[in-house]
Formats: C-alpha cells, sequence, structure tokens
C-alpha cells in the first residue's frame, strides 16, 4: 500500500485543482459494453488499473444497480454518468473491501452511464452485472449477442429485445438507424470491421436510445505479428476457432514470457518455436486458470515463436501479450490504461499550463488520457543524474516551477492521427519526472526505489501520468468531429539506452463528438 499512498501524495492531489465539466463524453467506442441483466464474466486487473464499461439507460428507467461477486481480491467500483469516472470524480462509488461491491441509482438520468472497476489490489475473474427497472414509459433498449471484440474469420450476431412487438433497426455506416433503416429479422454475419448501431422502436411511439458496439474480424490464416510487451486486447472467439499470432525474439534474450489474461469463456493457447503449433503439437501449452494462462521460457532460442489461441468455449475480452527480457531497460506504453475521454475546461491566465506555455487562457476541449510507461526490461531504467559534478543543470532536464521539481524533457510524444495517419493535433507535454509509481510485475521489487530526486524506473516498475494530471491531454477544440488515431511513444528520440525500440508506441481509435 506504500507505494499507491506516495503515488497518491506525488500526483494524484493537484486533481482538485481540475473539475471535469458535465459536458465531457467518452470518445473510445471500444467492445466495453456492459447490457441490462447480462453478466460478465472474468473481469481482472492489476493492482492500481482499471476497467471503463458502458451501458445505455432508457428513459424512465429507475433504480440502476451495478454488483460484482465473485472472483479474487480487491475490486471497487465508481460510475459517472455521460463521461468516464475516475477515483476522484464520479457520481457514487462503493469500495468494500473484496470483490463483492454494489452501487444504486435511484432515478438515473437516461443516456450513457460509465462503470469504473478499479483494483485497490489485484482482482480476477469478478462477475459484474448491471440492473434497472423499466418504468411504463421507458424505452426498449437493445441486446447484442455475443458481445463485441476481435474475431477469427466471422461472427453471427444476435439482436434481441425483451420488450413484446419492438421493432429492431440497425446501420453499419456510422448513423443512427431509424425507420427507413434495416430491420432486424435474422442473425447477421459479420466477415469484415463493423461498427454497428442498433435501435428498438415501438410502433405509434418514439424510438429508444441507440446501442453501438465494434466488431473486428480478422482474416482466416491471418497471422497477427506481436511487440513484445504490447497485448493484443478485446480477442474473442467461438467454440472452436483459433487464431495466430507470432513474435519474434532476438539472441541473448533471458526470459519469454506469454501470458492471457481477462475476459469471460475459456481458451487455451499452445506456443512452440520455428513452427506453427496445434493443439497436439506444441512446446509448451499455457497454464493456469480459467481466467489467465502463462507460459516462461527461459534463456528463449532467438526467431520467430508461434501461438495458437484456440477457443474452448466461447470467449470474449481477452488479452494476449508475449515479451522478452533482455539486459536492458525496456519502456512500453501500458496501451489498456489510455482510457481516453473528451473533457471541456476553462484555463486562467495563473494556471501552471497556461504560464509554461502549454495552452492559452480561456475555455478549450481536451482529449485526455492517462499514460502507464512500464520497464519489462531485465535491468532498472537508471537515469543521469540532474546536477553535475560542477553544480550546473544537466540539460536533459528543465525546471518546472509550479510542480517544483526537475522533469526531463523529450520522454514522451503525444499525437492525434486522421484517415490517412497525418498528425492534426500534438500533445503540448515534453517532459517528465520519471519514478516508481506501482509494480505491475509479481517479480518486481517491493519497495520505491526512484522520485523526481533520483528519476528512474524499476523493472517490473510504471511510472503512471494520469489523465486528470496537467499536460496529459491534447487540444482538440479546432479538430473536426470525427473518427481518428491517438498515439502514444515513449522515448521517441531514443535518448535512453533500450533493449527494444519497435515498442515503444501505441494507438488506439478515438472518436471526437460534439460535447
Amino acid at each position: 500500500m506504500q507505494f499507491i499512498i506516495s503515488f497518491f501524495l506525488r500526483r494524484i492531489l493537484v486533481l482538485a485543482a481540475i473539475v471535469l465539466g458535465p459536458e465531457a463524453n467518452a470518445v473510445t467506442e471500444l467492445p466495453k459494453l456492459l447490457q441490462e441483466g447480462l453478466p460478465l464474466r472474468g473481469i481482472s486487473a492489476a493492482a492500481g488499473e482499471g476497467i471503463v464499461f458502458r451501458i445505455v439507460v432508457p428513459e424512465d428507467a429507475s433504480e440502476l444497480t451495478f454488483h460484482t461477486n465473485g472472483g479474487k481480491g480487491d475490486c471497487d467500483l465508481y460510475v459517472r454518468h455521460g463521461t468516464h469516472p475516475t477515483s476522484d470524480n464520479f457520481d457514487d462509488v462503493s469500495d468494500l473491501f473484496g470483490s463483492r461491491e454494489t452501487i444504486v441509482i435511484n432515478e438515473p438520468e437516461p443516456g450513457n452511464w460509465y462503470l469504473l472497476a478499479s483494483g485497490t489490489s489485484a482482482f480476477r475473474n469478478v462477475t459484474l452485472t448491471a440492473r434497472y427497472k423499466r418504468g411504463s414509459n421507458s424505452k426498449p433498449v437493445p441486446r447484442l449477442i455475443p458481445a463485441p471484440g476481435s474475431y477469427p474469420e466471422q461472427v453471427t450476431v444476435k439482436l434481441r429485445c425483451n420488450v413484446p412487438r419492438s421493432v429492431l433497426h440497425y446501420t453499419t455506416d456510422g448513423s443512427d438507424p431509424d425507420e427507413a433503416s434495416p430491420i432486424y429479422s435474422r442473425p447477421l454475419i459479420l466477415t469484415v470491421d463493423t461498427g454497428l448501431r442498433v435501435r428498438a422502436n415501438l410502433p405509434g411511439k418514439p424510438p429508444g436510445p441507440v446501442v453501438e458496439a465494434s466488431y473486428f474480424i480478422r482474416p482466416a490464416g491471418s497471422m497477427h505479428t506481436l511487440l513484445s510487451g504490447l497485448a493484443f486486447t478485446h480477442l474473442a472467439g467461438t467454440q472452436g476457432r483459433t487464431q495466430l499470432f507470432k513474435i519474434n525474439v532476438p539472441p541473448g534474450q533471458l526470459r519469454l514470457d506469454f501470458l492471457s489474461q481477462g475476459g469471460s469463456g475459456n481458451s487455451d493457447f499452445y506456443v512452440r518455436h520455428g513452427a506453427l503449433p496445434t493443439a497436439r503439437l506444441f512446446d509448451y501449452p499455457g497454464k493456469g486458470s480459467r481466467g489467465q494462462k502463462e507460459v516462461t521460457v527461459m534463456n528463449p532460442e532467438a526467431g520467430d515463436w508461434f501461438i495458437l489461441l484456440r477457443a474452448r468455449t466461447s470467449f470474449a475480452r481477452c488479452a494476449l501479450m508475449a515479451s522478452y527480457t533482455g539486459v536492458k531497460p525496456d519502456l512500453v506504453v501500458w496501451r489498456n490504461a489510455l482510457e481516453p475521454y473528451l473533457s471541456v475546461e476553462t484555463f486562467r491566465p495563473d494556471d501552471c499550463e497556461v504560464e509554461e506555455g502549454m495552452i492559452s487562457a480561456g475555455t478549450h476541449t481536451l482529449l485526455r488520457f492517462t499514460t502507464e510507461s512500464r520497464n519489462i526490461g531485465g535491468s532498472d531504467l537508471v537515469m543521469p543524474l540532474i546536477l553535475n559534478p560542477d553544480g550546473s543543470v544537466n540539460p536533459i532536464y528543465e525546471y518546472h516551477a509550479c510542480h517544483d521539481h526537475y522533469h526531463f524533457l523529450s520522454f514522451a510524444s503525444y499525437r492525434l492521427l486522421d484517415a490517412q495517419n497525418q498528425p492534426v493535433a500534438t500533445g503540448r507535454k515534453v517532459s517528465f519526472c520519471l519514478e516508481d509509481v506501482q509494480p505491475w510485475s509479481l517479480r518486481a521489487s517491493p519497495g520505491v526505489k526512484y522520485d523526481c530526486d533520483r528519476q528512474g524506473i524499476q523493472t517490473g516498475w510504471s511510472d503512471v501520468y494520469d489523465a486528470g494530471l496537467p499536460g496529459q491531454w491534447i487540444d482538440v477544440t479546432k479538430v473536426p468531429l470525427g473518427n481518428y488515431t491517438l498515439e502514444v511513444t515513449v522515448n521517441p528520440e531514443a535518448i535512453i539506452d533500450e533493449e527494444d525500440y519497435l515498442n515503444n508506441t501505441v494507438t488506439i481509435p478515438v472518436q471526437i463528438v460534439a460535447p
């Protein structure tokens, strides 16, 4: 618990000066759809991490309830209407000890509600269920089965509504469905990436809310190349289906780790060096429970290692990761921590961000996100001393009066890219204090070693810049509405000596909507 307290003291307290307005909207439509009455099983997260889910609540609904049970660990719940909650900004919270939590919202506002399942300590295999009571004037809300995700070859999606006489209209072109849109009559067979929007209508009454979900389809036999330490997330599959992955391991690595984690259902994976594995021919099988399976190979052979992921039962929301450990430190951006959202905020002339030239005084629309930098390498990242022997300041650092400590220049870059991968906006935060914030590995040293006075990141530890902190945003005030890609890169100029530079960048799709 000491490292969590230290993190709050050094960073999170500054959130008191930042208020996220009710205008804020979630901008990512990732497959984290929470549907009324349908339990999501296998929810897992590490200590200090969280997962955000979204549920659509109709008008005239009452007593919206979120409940978790089962599994192991300590899972806290934070809910908020209209935008992502944080542990400091929420409409309601349940933070009991353990994995059994309940939040009840009486007379909830209609629209999107967001729930953050956060790990005070690591939790795994928790079941999450949301329910609401429909009023006499409540509009029907459709259900989509199976859950959104990344599927091999194709997925058959069934649309359901538990309100008699409901007519389901859907679109796949990004527009909201209306009475002129196709009517659902049989299961939809999706063979390409599809953004599905569904609305239930009752004859003679106003239409219900739109439910959105993203299905990603990987062609049959396709091979996805994994980069060390970067997880492939939101994997899903129907019983018997398989997916292929590979990672190229350089010579001289100390260990090679494979991990599948999270989600509902049950999947297996098999690992083989130099050739494709099958469920009967492999070098190593993944071992563990339904919610997490692992393989560790010491002193792995160099070259291609292949992974076969097989659906023992239908599954969804699974993450697969492979990472090798060399002698040097190795930085990666943990994609699951980004959780971007929009926030409309007003800056005063005496705000730090204005004084430091990051933004002008006035009201702006910001794309906020969290940057978690993990050291997955075989040794600590040890930064040079701030002061040279002669007392001068090392030029790779700059002093920030607002923060009263030195920051390392050019540690990360943030860009918003259009459909042609051209930047339309960039982050203005270029300097960071590198320190131990939270351990992500079970093999990590138990105590904090580096801080803003002696900067670095231990192997097995993360440095975390929370979305609410100054500069953790891209100003999108003048960016046209539409779909974009958020790109986050650590060590963009390769100033820090690392084991691998190919895994320093992650991207995530975002949607800029009207505030």
